[in-house]
């Protein structure tokens, strides 16, 4: 083998190493932040169980690496626009709240404000799509069962 081959086989070596190292430092720089789950589920607090009220409960988990600042919960309207939750039904975090990695903020809510928001708007409550807003970005998430069950018209 002689020293061009070589130096070929070496470079070509170098050069696959380099972009894996690109791919590399990309795949984590995206992973490194933080990554919000978010979830609206049915929630109850168990002084009201006797009385059988069930919030819609907004959920937002730092599932990322790196702490951030939730600013707002709320839902998107499929027309467009968005539904803030200013006000909680009941208090248990408050808006701005820094998560650490693992936090999780809780912001429940009537289901019929969520209604009432939401046939002002003429859209199908189910239809909303949960969100957080952060430092990071805005993050999506779902409606379980049990809070699509609680935001029907007529729950069955």
């Amino acid at each position: 083998m002689d020293k061009t081959t070589l130096s070929l086989i070496i470079g070509s070596f170098a050069a696959l190493v380099a972009v894996g190292n690109v791919f590399w430092n990309v795949y984590s720089w995206r992973h490194t932040g933080a990554r919000l789950q978010v979830k609206a589920t049915s929630f109850v607090f168990a002084d009201f169980l006797t009385s059988d009220q069930w919030f819609v409960a907004i959920e937002a988990t730092n599932k990322g690496r790196t702490a951030t600042t939730v600013t707002a919960l709320g839902f998107e309207i499929p027309k467009g626009g968005v539904m803030i939750l200013t006000e909680p039904a009941v208090r248990i975090d408050r808006l701005p709240k820094r998560l650490e990695p693992g936090e999780t903020v809780i912001y429940p809510v009537s289901p019929d404000d969520v209604r009432k928001a939401a046939t002002a708007q003429d859209v199908d409550p189910t239809a909303c799509i949960p969100y957080a807003l952060c430092g990071h970005g805005r993050f999506q998430g779902k409606i379980d069962a049990n809070a699509r069950d609680l935001l029907v018209d007529e729950p069955q």
